[in-house]
């Protein structure tokens, strides 16, 4: 289910897929940060972690998420932005 994965939440330990599942887990963002391939995953702010495949814009505040049946806005960290739009930059190449 990883190309699923739209977005994971620290604060919940929840995990949103595609089909508007979500998923409860006992693990912290931490893990999935360090299992889901780093080429297709990056972190906008400490408490989200982010499939870039479904990345619809980015701002200085916010990252906009659009799935097949839903929508998310997630918040961005001004030390988080540059690292997350690198990645972004070169998950488009």
């Amino acid at each position: 289910p990883i190309p699923e994965l739209i977005v994971g939440v620290a604060c919940k330990a929840v995990l949103y897929l595609i089909d508007k599942k979500t998923i409860r887990t006992n693990y912290n963002i931490s893990y999935w940060d360090n299992i889901l391939p780093k080429e297709c995953f990056a972190r906008p702010h400490n408490s989200f972690i982010v499939n870039l495949n479904y990345v619809a814009k980015v701002t200085q505040d916010f990252v906009f998420l659009k799935g097949k049946k839903n929508q998310y806005s997630i918040y961005t960290s001004k030390r988080k932005i540059s690292a997350f739009k690198k990645a972004l930059f070169l998950f488009c190449l």
